[in-house]
């Protein structure tokens, strides 16, 4: 894919698998969370202003 990504470790030879650096994953797992967590309460905040602009709440 043309990425280069500490986290997977490639095999050394022909019988080698590839791994996993968990620890290189956790950075981007929780930044991405953040992001979404960012949306999610800008999405709450619209739709209660939606409601309270059909008189639902």
């Amino acid at each position: 894919m043309g990425y280069d990504f500490s986290g997977v470790k490639k095999p050394a030879n022909e019988k080698d698998l590839y791994g996993l650096t968990y620890g290189e994953f956790t950075v981007p797992i929780v930044k991405a969370i953040q992001e979404q967590q960012k949306i999610i309460e800008e999405l709450k905040k619209e739709i209660e202003a939606l409601k309270l602009l059909v008189g639902q709440k």
